[in-house]
């Protein structure tokens, strides 16, 4: 009897009877959630030449193993090495004893947890695949012992390596106007990822590639920041609603006085002479819009104007301007 594998439509998930006239179970109601959540989610795993030899995973779940490769090596599995920085970004690796004073991994547990998750993880992607095509309680159960070991050992890795992160964040938060809370949780979702692509079998150690990808993740969420500061650059909290009142007060003031002054020029309270009127009307543009300079003119074309040198020009609207606040202190605008 056929049956849906993990329909979102439907909410249990028929186990196939080992005979096929026989009527379906239905899978435990615990393996329901965890099982949509594994045929879900990406199951890709970084392979191991290792993974091939049928003795590997009684060796690298066994107790005994110190995570080193010569117990591989014996059992005629070659291995890969190579220096602390990757060939592949060509740089050189980042001195992690500077950034944190907390104890890293040492090589040969790094290795034995590697070599566990992925290899754990590429069992649970084969039995995906068969669950998908032949859906029984025995894959069900298999699939959730696989989950539990790769689960187990990532979380082992992260939590290994969760200071590099905090140590990282602290470095960059001189540099970044990104919240240092901000920096931690994209340096943890990066580390997590990070700890998905790694390749051991290449010979170098986690925390150089753990470094540079948490370095673009920083970088990323700088770049997020800026942009979002450059759309809102005013942001309405309780830190800074006085200063917006204050800034409303001040424009305010300020298109009072520039109504008053205007009223001054109309009706020259300010006894200006033609002279200065034509200098202030052609530097100021004051009945023109705020935003539009493209009428303004500069004190030398004044002066050819009117037949003056520039200096000159400034002198008169030095002159008239004096005026002008004069005036508007008499009738009561600063």
């Amino acid at each position: 009897m056929s049956s849906t594998l993990l329909d979102s439509s439907v909410n249990e998930v028929e186990v196939v009877s080992a005979k096929p006239k026989s009527a379906g179970k239905k899978l435990p109601p615990r393996f329901q959630k965890l099982l949509r959540n594994i045929l879900n989610s990406d199951l890709s795993y970084v392979e191991h030449p290792a993974f091939a030899r049928p003795e590997t995973e009684s060796l690298i779940f066994s107790a005994s193993w110190d995570g080193s490769m010569s117990a591989l090596e014996n059992a005629g599995i070659t291995t890969a090495t190579g220096s602390e920085a990757s060939a592949e970004d060509g740089a050189e690796a980042i001195p992690v004893t500077l950034l944190t004073a907390d104890p890293l991994p040492s090589r040969e547990m790094e290795t034995k947890l590697f070599m566990r998750f992925n290899f754990a993880r590429k069992q649970l992607a084969r039995l995906a695949e068969r669950f998908r095509v032949r859906s029984t309680l025995s894959l069900a159960e298999q699939m959730e012992f696989w989950h539990a070991r790769a689960v187990e050992n990532q979380e082992l890795l992260a939590r290994m390596n969760m200071a590099l992160v905090q140590a990282m964040a602290k470095r960059s938060r001189a540099n970044s106007d990104v919240e240092n809370s901000e920096l931690v949780s994209e340096g943890n979702v990066a580390l997590f990822r990070a700890i998905e692509k790694f390749d051991v079998s290449r010979g170098f150690r986690f925390s150089t590639y753990a470094c540079r990808a948490i370095l673009k993740a920083f970088s990323r969420a700088a770049i997020r920041n800026s942009r979002y500061r450059t759309m809102f650059a005013v942001e309405l909290t309780s830190n800074n609603i006085d200063r917006v009142d204050r800034e409303q007060q001040v424009r305010q003031t300020q298109e009072e006085s520039i109504v008053e002054l205007r009223r001054v020029l109309t009706e020259n309270r300010a006894s200006l002479s033609r002279v200065e009127q034509r200098v202030i009307e052609s530097r100021f543009l004051i009945d023109a819009p705020a935003d539009d300079t493209s009428a303004r003119m500069t004190l030398e074309e004044i002066g050819d104007v009117i037949g003056v040198t520039k200096e000159r020009v400034r002198q008169i609207q030095m002159r008239a301007l004096e005026k002008l606040r004069y005036a508007l202190e008499r009738r009561g605008v600063s």
